[in-house]
């Protein structure tokens, strides 16, 4: 038996199989669940433009705001985003490839299963390729290799699988249980990172493709540092948007923004955009 029809037996068994040791819930295998995050990407054939607003959410200190656009490129795997004040003045932008992005963006749109697993894996995620899978002995081995890491637990009333063990210092990624769509990100303590957790609110759709419609920066004090409102999804070609190059980083007007602005727009674009 080849290595691809094996690697086909062993998911489909863990699938029948897998079930956590105290509630005997069924549990996919964790490259199963990421295999249908990507797929839900995949449907993106043009492009897309999201407008959102980004406000400041630290207690005891005034509300800054900023408006932000992204648009992102299938095509290209390419990402350009940036930032305007109230009047609609540019005063950040960026432009990023697939291997450079967050977190947050990988989640949103890479339709490349290894390119997820990849990136959760070094943000402290104990995804389990099937690779990995295959190196062990036997389907017993397999099973308990991926019961380490795996539950099925409840999040704001909805049942999600969990992948990574948090009181054992993994970081850990929830999905949620009947859509596939992430709800949550738990970054270890142990991570290099001032973000404890991305929080995920529920999607919008635009002719079958998702798109969250809030997301909160949790720090590491479990306070929260910003949130983000989508205002618009749009389903599209930006093709002619990247016909001229970008500069990443503030513009002139952004160079005289208030430090607490250039704050926010630094925290935005490190760990979301």
């Amino acid at each position: 038996m080849n290595k691809q029809k094996t690697g086909t037996r062993i998911l489909l068994c863990l699938t029948v199989m897998l079930f956590t040791s105290s509630a005997f819930a069924y549990i996919p295998p964790s490259n199963f669940i990421i295999k249908n995050i990507a797929a839900k990407h995949a449907i993106l054939k043009s492009g897309v433009r999201v407008k959102t607003e980004v406000s400041s959410q630290i207690a005891g200190k005034s509300e800054v705001k900023f408006k932000a656009v992204l648009l992102f490129d299938p095509n290209s795997r390419t990402l350009r985003a940036w930032a305007t004040d109230a009047n609609d003045r540019k005063i950040y932008q960026l432009e990023r490839k697939t291997d450079t992005f967050t977190l947050a963006d990988i989640l949103a749109f890479e339709s490349r299963a290894g390119s997820i697993e990849r990136s959760l894996k070094a943000a402290g995620v104990p995804v389990k390729t099937e690779e990995e899978l295959l190196e062990l002995p036997d389907e017993t081995q397999r099973q308990q290799a991926e019961l380490l890491s795996l539950s099925l637990k409840r999040y704001r009333g909805t049942q999600c699988w969990v992948i990574g063990r948090e009181n054992e210092g993994d970081s850990a990624l929830w999905i949620e249980k009947d859509s596939f769509f992430p709800l949550k990100l738990v970054l270890s303590k142990n991570a290099d990172s001032n973000i404890a957790e991305v929080q995920l609110d529920s999607y919008r759709f635009q002719n079958g493709f998702a798109f969250v419609t809030g997301l909160t920066l949790v720090g590491r004090e479990n306070t929260p540092l910003l949130r983000e409102q989508t205002h618009d999804l749009i389903i599209g070609s930006v093709s002619n948007e990247y016909k001229a190059p970008v500069t990443s980083g503030f513009t002139e007007e952004g160079a005289t923004a208030g430090d607490d602005v250039k704050e926010l727009v630094n925290q935005y674009f490190k760990y979301v955009r």
